[in-house]
């Protein structure tokens, strides 16, 4: 199956992200961002979730000196 998530972060005032986690120190900002995760069962036991997620910010140079960034991930879960 698929899901599709879309996520907005409203930090106005900064007090959220300004100097956190990465983020240069900063008066506010909006994130934006979609995610587009599968989830595939090859066996009962084991669930495998590779995930594409696309983010944008309003702060310039906010990711790294970038505005927007693309991550691609991949979770593997083994159920008990």
């Amino acid at each position: 199956g698929l899901a599709l998530r879309g996520d907005v972060v409203a930090d106005q005032d900064g007090s959220f992200t300004s100097g956190l986690l990465g983020f240069p120190a900063n008066p506010g900002q909006k994130i934006y961002s979609l995610t587009l995760t599968g989830n595939y069962l090859p066996h009962p036991k084991v669930k495998i979730q590779p995930e594409i997620r696309y983010e944008s910010t309003d702060l310039a140079g906010g990711f790294d000196g970038a505005d927007d960034r693309l991550i691609v991930g991949l979770g593997l879960a083994y159920l008990f």
